[in-house]
């Protein structure tokens, strides 16, 4: 039997690729790396292949997340420099 045709090798596949989604950092890198692994070698990649959908979904939403807290984390630094501004210019006068 090849890897297309097991279960298990599609079932292994979808842990690692739920992986990705992990808040934990070391688990998301650690399951990049498994997927980088797997695209090298030629036997392995079919099974990539018959995911490619869920692995664009999978990381599009990963890096939409990130940039989503990117931004939070702009805006809340923004506000606070705001505030010591504001709080500056009051102790100033």
């Amino acid at each position: 039997m090849n890897l297309i045709e097991s279960p298990e090798a599609f079932e292994a596949l979808d842990v690692v690729l739920a992986q990705i989604m992990s808040k934990d950092a070391a688990a998301s890198t650690l399951a990049l790396s498994q997927i980088d692994e797997l695209i090298k070698d030629k036997e392995k990649v079919v099974l990539l292949a018959e995911r490619i959908d869920q692995v664009l979904r999978t990381n599009s939403f990963h890096v939409k997340e990130k940039f989503d807290l990117l931004c939070l984390f702009l805006a809340v630094d923004g506000l606070l420099h705001a505030i010591q501004a504001r709080f500056l210019q009051q102790t100033s006068n």
